[in-house]
């Protein structure tokens, strides 16, 4: 009796996680065979975003990183921690794997779009102009300033130390301090003490 019991167990199909049966693909009085699939489950818990990330940030990125995720059709953003970095890198793509966990609460279907912002570097009091204020001349990365010369106003040129560059802004590490008046209209054909107006 134990033994049909058993038997009589193996018959049926079990699922190792809990969720939602997705597709049947057998019919009743069908037969199947070891590794046909029968149904698709889809499970709803420990849900992940994963990313393939540019191996140029192979060193930047960690295990534990802070990353915001954005799920454009659902309208939902959350902040997580990155929970796995690859190791291997993609010899097609150049690119290596990254996975943030999703918390409950969102709403998130398993192959839907997302976009994922990992912060690995944090200047708290940093510096920063629109990229394409920074001009390279001679080599030397320059911004040109507004500067108050006894009632009218000139153009002076600095020269700058371009740190990181996110969103379109360039971090300014040396050569601008807080409250220089940066020129930001018609800045390309500016020469050192030119008068300017605004």
């Amino acid at each position: 009796l134990s033994t049909m019991n058993e038997q009589n167990d193996m018959s049926k199909i079990k699922t190792q996680i809990s969720g939602t049966v997705e597709d049947v693909f057998v019919k009743v009085g069908e037969n199947t065979a070891p590794g046909m699939p029968a149904v698709r489950v889809i499970g709803t818990k420990n849900l992940k975003v994963v990313s393939n990330i540019s191996e140029a940030y192979i060193n930047s990125i960690k295990t534990g990183n802070k990353a915001i995720v954005e799920f454009l059709d659902l309208g939902k953003t959350f902040e997580g921690r990155v929970s796995f970095t690859g190791k291997n890198i993609n010899p097609l793509s150049r690119s290596f794997t990254v996975e943030v966990a999703i918390p409950a609460g969102i709403d998130a279907r398993p192959n839907m779009s997302a976009t994922v912002k990992i912060i690995f570097n944090t200047v708290p009091s940093a510096l920063a102009v629109p990229v394409n204020l920074v001009q390279t001349i001679s080599n030397e990365k320059v911004l040109y300033v507004a500067e108050n010369n006894g009632g009218q106003w000139i153009a002076r040129k600095r020269l700058v130390e371009v740190g990181g560059i996110y969103a379109n802004m360039a971090e300014i590490k040396n050569g601008l301090k807080p409250g220089d008046k940066v020129i930001t209209v018609g800045y390309q054909g500016l020469n050192d003490g030119e008068a300017v107006s605004f």
